[in-house]
């Protein structure tokens, strides 16, 4: 890859609160094989991130974001670059799924992210490349690597054997964010900004969101979700950030050969065995409600007649009844539902409850919930089955391959940043 001495500046122009976008960001950004990357781009698209991944926009996080940002759209050109060399092309139905995974994950209505862009005063083109070229890539990877990845059945058994042997032995939800350093001197760059992307995340942006627009990795589409793995399954580097990282808990930045990652560790378990948070209930309740302005004699009226419920009544059909009679009240079926998806404090109010047993009143802020667990479903103890590890495996080799491809796409351009 050649770059360009030329001093290294991406948008040439931050916004001017009375002129359209259009006017306030003029320039172009870089060149990667006589196609113009232009700083409009680069700001509509840092514009986009720094909204889906709730951080502030000000000139930290810009500075911080900006280079990277950067580096993205470069690499999406060579994708799409890529793609085209292939004779590979993108049909409408295929750009519509693409927004619509896009408003799934932005927690927008379904048909409403053009609108969504306008109205922030954002170039609806510049996501819609962001869209082209993820399936683009996905499409060149698929022919170029995907269809020549072969999982032997050794490989399988190898796996089953080694899992077999560690049966017992803790397991990790892990998901990733992955920011790739491709020479030295982009290094402290990459760092600065995995610092601060840790930083939002523990300060509340959504690790999903935040992996979905800045990972570099095959798994940023789904969030960065790498699923289970057990424990040395992952690079020495990344199992010790994991030693002692509690379940919900993110990582600092794990230097690596390749990069910066950062690691959120979701959930624990022990392998082979059932895990008391893949239980499925099935939940009734009676919710009484409430408001700020209740007076107080009628909140302890209510909380008397929850405690009553509470203790009296025995058996879901007979639950629902009552539910049905009380005129301030209301009852209904909530449902079967994974116990580690519920939350904590229902978790905890339903835990030790036998099937048609009544739970204490749980006070919330708009009234009192009565929990009853109508039926249990056990989660089963067993390991991974053969399509499981077969596909963890292909997923891993095309990760890596991915990433050599990238690179010496990368390495083969010639691209001229200003």
């Amino acid at each position: 890859m050649r770059i360009s001495s030329i001093a290294l500046w991406v948008i040439t122009s931050f916004f001017i609160a009375t002129a359209p976008i259009h006017a306030q960001v003029v320039g172009i950004a870089a060149i990667v094989n006589e196609e113009v990357i232009s700083a409009l781009d680069v700001e509509n698209r840092l514009r986009f991130n720094l909204m889906s991944a709730n951080l502030a926009d000000n000139s930290q996080n810009r500075r911080r974001l900006k280079s990277q940002v950067l580096l993205t759209l470069v690499d999406e050109k060579l994708q799409m670059q890529e793609a085209k060399r292939l004779n590979i092309s993108i049909n409408d139905a295929e750009i519509s799924e693409g927004e619509r995974i896009l408003e799934t994950q932005n927690n927008l209505p379904t048909g409403s992210l053009k609108e969504f862009l306008r109205s922030r005063g954002l170039d609806e083109s510049t996501l819609l490349a962001k869209i082209r070229s993820e399936i683009a890539w996905g499409k060149v990877l698929r022919r170029r690597i995907l269809a020549h990845i072969d999982i032997s059945d050794e490989e399988v058994d190898e796996v089953l054997n080694r899992l077999q042997s560690r049966r017992g032995t803790e397991q990790r939800r892990v998901s990733e964010i992955f920011l790739a350093v491709d020479s030295p001197d982009q290094a402290e760059n990459v760092h600065q900004l995995a610092l601060r992307l840790v930083r939002q995340i523990r300060e509340g942006s959504r690790f999903a969101a935040v992996a979905q627009q800045f990972s570099q990795g095959v798994t940023s589409r789904v969030g960065g979700d790498i699923g289970w793995v057990g424990e040395g399954e992952l690079a020495r580097e990344l199992e010790q950030a994991l030693t002692g990282l509690s379940a919900g808990k993110v990582s600092n930045p794990i230097s690596s050969p390749a990069g910066y990652y950062i690691l959120f560790l979701r959930d624990r378990r022990r392998l082979g065995e059932a895990n008391a948070l893949d239980e499925r209930v099935n939940l009734r309740q009676i919710f009484i409600p409430l408001s700020a302005s209740t007076p107080q004699q009628i909140v302890a009226e209510r909380m008397a007649d929850a405690n009553r419920i509470s203790a009296q009544i025995n058996g879901c059909e007979t639950f629902d009844t009552y539910g049905r009679t009380l005129e301030y009240a209301e009852s209904g079926d909530l449902g079967t539902v994974r116990v580690g998806d519920v939350p904590q404090e229902v978790r905890d109010a339903i835990g030790e409850l036998a099937v048609g047993q009544a739970s204490a009143p749980l006070r919330v802020g708009q009234g009192i919930r009565i929990l009853m667990v109508c039926d249990r479903q056990q989660p089963e103890a067993r390991l991974p089955n053969r399509n499981a590890i077969r596909d963890r495996l292909g997923r891993q080799r095309l990760d890596m391959m991915a990433r050599r491809y990238i690179r010496d796409l990368r390495n083969d351009a010639v691209i001229e940043t200003r």
